[in-house]
C-alpha cells in the first residue's frame, strides 16, 4: 500500500515538470534593440533656395521608431533635420557659397531611445557658372517645365519669358518658380501670367535685371511679389494686372524709371502702392479699376510723366495725396470715374504747366478741382459728369488752344474760376442742371465757337457781354432761357448762329446790334419764340451769306415778312 502511494506521489511530480518545462519553451527571451543609419552625401549648387529639401538620413530599428538630430555641422547653422522623417533642408542659404564654404560637414543622430547611430554627412557645394546664358526666349507652361529649365541654372536669358499658360487646358499648373533661383537678368520681357496657383514668385529673388517688360497678369491667387524687390534702375514697360489675391506690392523699391508703359489695372484685392516708392519717371500710364485702393501715399518720389497719366474707377481713392511731387506731364491727365474722390489735392505741384488734354470725368463726390489751378494751357480741357462739383477754379489758365467741354456737373451755377482765361478754340456747355449765368469769363477772353446746350435752368446768356463777335454760336435746349440778354454786343458770327428748342424764349431782341452772319443762321423749334424783331437789321442788311432756316416756332416769318415789318405776332 505504502508502494503505491509512493508511485503516485512521484508521478504527480514528473506531471508538475514536464509543465513548467513546457511553459519555460513559450516565453521568448529579450530581444536587444538595434538602430541602423548610413552616411548621407549629396552635391548642390551653390545658391540654393531658403528651405530647400537636401535629401534624407536614413534610418531604421527593430522595434518602434527613431528619432533624429543634429549633432554637430560646419559652417553651423547650415542645415536643419526632421526629427521625424530625416529629411535635411537648407536654413541659410547665404552659407551654401562655393567660395567660402566648398563642402558643409555634420553628424546626425539616429537614436531609439537610449540606442543610437551616428551618420556622418557631407555636402558638396558646385560652383554656380556666373555666365550661363541661354540665347533666345523660354516658354514655359507647365511646373515639369519649370523644372527642367531650371536644372540648366541659366543665369541670364537674353530674349523674353513667358511663365504660364493662357489656356491652362490639360496642363499641370505651375505652384513653384524656385527651380529659377540662379536666374539674374531677362534681356526683354519677363511675363508671368495665367498661374492660378501660384502663390509667391519665391525663387526669382536673385533678378535684377529685365531689360523689357515686367508683366504680372491674370495670377488669381497671387499674394505676395516681394521676389521681385532687387530689379533695379530702368525697365520699359510694368504692366500689374488682374492678379486678384495681391493686397500690396511690397517690393519693385528699386526700380526709379518706367521708360514707356505703366499700368496697374483690376487688382481687386490692392490696398496701396508700398513698393514703388522710388519710382520717378513713366512714359504713358493709368493706376485703373483698383477697387480697394487706399492712397498712393508710396509715389512721393513720382516727378515725371513723358506723355499720359490716368487714374480711374479707383472707388476707394478719396485724394490724390502722395503725388506732390509730380510736376510735369507731357501729354494727358485723365482722372474719371473714382467714386469717392473729394478732390484733387497732390497734384498741386503741376505748376506753370502746358498739357494735351485734361480730363476729369465722372467722379461722382469730387467737390473741387483747386489743386490744378497752377495749370497754365491746355490743347483740350473736359470737366464732365462730375455731380457735386460747384466751382472750376482753374485761375491760372490762360489758353485752351483746342476744345472745353464743360457738362453734367450737376452743382455748378457759374463760370466763376476762369478769370485769367484768353481763348478758348471752341466751347461747349452742356447739360449742366443747376447753371445759372454765364458769369464768370473774362472780359479779355476769345472764344471763336460756343455752344450752350441743354442747360435747364440757365434763364439769359449773361456773361457774354463783352463778346462782340464769333465764328459760330449755338443755342440750343435751353428749357429756362427767356432771352438772349448777353449777347446784344455781337455784330456778327463768321459762319453760324443756331437758335433751337428753347421752350421759354419769346423774342431775339438782344439780337438788335447784328449785322452779318458769314454762312447759315437757323432758328428752330422755340415753342414760344413769336418776336424777331430783333433781326431786323440783319435781313436788312442782305440776312446770313447762307441759309436762313426758320420753322417749327410760334411764328415762323420769312426774311421778306421781316423786311416788311411783319416780325412779330
Amino acid at each position: 500500500m505504502k508502494r503505491i502511494a509512493l508511485k503516485l506521489i512521484l508521478l504527480c511530480i514528473s506531471v508538475i515538470i514536464i509543465s513548467c518545462s513546457k511553459d519555460s519553451d513559450n516565453t521568448p527571451e529579450a530581444s536587444e534593440v538595434t538602430v541602423t543609419t548610413t552616411n548621407f552625401t549629396t552635391t548642390v549648387v551653390e545658391n540654393p533656395v531658403q528651405g530647400q529639401v537636401l535629401g534624407t538620413v536614413s534610418g531604421t530599428t527593430n522595434q518602434g521608431s527613431v528619432a533624429f538630430s543634429i549633432t554637430e555641422q560646419t559652417p553651423s547653422g547650415a542645415f536643419i533635420i526632421d526629427t521625424t522623417s530625416g529629411e535635411l533642408k537648407v536654413a541659410d542659404a547665404n552659407l551654401f557659397e562655393f567660395e567660402t564654404n566648398p563642402t558643409i560637414l555634420g553628424t546626425v543622430k539616429v537614436a531609439n531611445g537610449a540606442v543610437s547611430e551616428n551618420a556622418s554627412v557631407a555636402i558638396t557645394i558646385s560652383d554656380l557658372n556666373e555666365e550661363n546664358i541661354y540665347n533666345g526666349d523660354v516658354v514655359l507652361l507647365t511646373q515639369e517645365e519649370v523644372n527642367i529649365f531650371g536644372q540648366n541654372h541659366y543665369t541670364h536669358i537674353t530674349g523674353e519669358i513667358y511663365i504660364g499658360n493662357p489656356t491652362n487646358v490639360n496642363h499641370q499648373s505651375i505652384i513653384d518658380l524656385t527651380p529659377l533661383i540662379d536666374l539674374t537678368s531677362v534681356g526683354e520681357m519677363l511675363y508671368i501670367g495665367f498661374n492660378s496657383e501660384l502663390t509667391t514668385l519665391a525663387g526669382l529673388e536673385n533678378v535684377t535685371s529685365v531689360g523689357g517688360t515686367l508683366a504680372l497678369h491674370t495670377n488669381t491667387n497671387l499674394v505676395n511679389i516681394e521676389s521681385l524687390n532687387n530689379i533695379t534702375g530702368t525697365i520699359k514697360d510694368l504692366y500689374v494686372m488682374e492678379n486678384d489675391s495681391l493686397t500690396t506690392f511690397n517690393s519693385l523699391n528699386n526700380i526709379e524709371n518706367v521708360e514707356e508703359y505703366f499700368f496697374i489695372f483690376n487688382n481687386d484685392s490692392l490696398t496701396q502702392l508700398n513698393g514703388l516708392t522710388n519710382l520717378t519717371h513713366i512714359g504713358w500710364g493709368s493706376i485703373t479699376s483698383q477697387p480697394n485702393l487706399q492712397n498712393l501715399h508710396e509715389l512721393s518720389n513720382f516727378t515725371s510723366v513723358e506723355y499720359s497719366f490716368g487714374i480711374s474707377n479707383n472707388n476707394s481713392l478719396t485724394n490724390l495725396e502722395g503725388l506732390e511731387n509730380l510736376t510735369f506731364i507731357g501729354d494727358e491727365l485723365n482722372i474719371n470715374q473714382n467714386n469717392s474722390l473729394l478732390n484733387l489735392d497732390g497734384l498741386t505741384g503741376l505748376d506753370n504747366l502746358t498739357i494735351e488734354m485734361l480730363e476729369i470725368d465722372g467722379n461722382n463726390q469730387l467737390e473741387n478741382i483747386d489743386a490744378l489751378q497752377n495749370i497754365h494751357s491746355v490743347n483740350r480741357l473736359f470737366i464732365n459728369d462730375n455731380p457735386v462739383l460747384s466751382s472750376i477754379n482753374l485761375t491760372n489758365l490762360s489758353t485752351i488752344t483746342d476744345a472745353f467741354y464743360l457738362s453734367e456737373n450737376s452743382l455748378l451755377s457759374n463760370l466763376n474760376g476762369l478769370q485769367n482765361i484768353t481763348e478758348i478754340i471752341s466751347f461747349q456747355i452742356r447739360e449742366n442742371e443747376n447753371l445759372i449765368s454765364l458769369a464768370g469769363l473774362p472780359s479779355q477772353v476769345i472764344i471763336r465757337d460756343l455752344d450752350v446746350l441743354n442747360n435747364p435752368s440757365l434763364t439769359s446768356l449773361n456773361g457774354l457781354e463783352s463778346f462782340t463777335t464769333f465764328h459760330s454760336l449755338k443755342i440750343t435746349g435751353n428749357d429756362a432761357l427767356v432771352t438772349l440778354q448777353g449777347i446784344s454786343n455781337v455784330t456778327s458770327f463768321e459762319s453760324s448762329l443756331d437758335i433751337s428748342s428753347n421752350n421759354a424764349l419769346t423774342n431775339l431782341d438782344s439780337l438788335t446790334n447784328l449785322i452779318n452772319i458769314g454762312y447759315n443762321l437757323n432758328i428752330r423749334s422755340n415753342d414760344t419764340l413769336t418776336d424777331f424783331c430783333g433781326i431786323q437789321t440783319l435781313i436788312t442788311n442782305g440776312g446770313p451769306s447762307g441759309g436762313y432756316t426758320v420753322f417749327n416756332n410760334a411764328y415762323n416769318p420769312t426774311q421778306q415778312d421781316i423786311i416788311d415789318g411783319n416780325c412779330s405776332i
